[in-house]
């Protein structure tokens, strides 16, 4: 994995996710296009 910092500041700013107990959400996009990022963040595996 690569890793690399972008001079102009976070990539990420302010997310809100709201979940209720049972529900089931889908996270889809094309190859590359950052689905497992904030997975792993929400994961608190990687710091934003």
């Amino acid at each position: 994995m690569r890793f690399w910092k972008r001079k102009k500041g976070a990539g990420v700013h302010q997310v809100n996710l709201s979940l209720e107990a049972g529900d089931i959400v889908g996270l889809i996009g094309p190859n590359g296009g950052g689905k497992t990022t904030p997975l792993h963040t929400i994961a608190g595996l990687w710091k934003p």
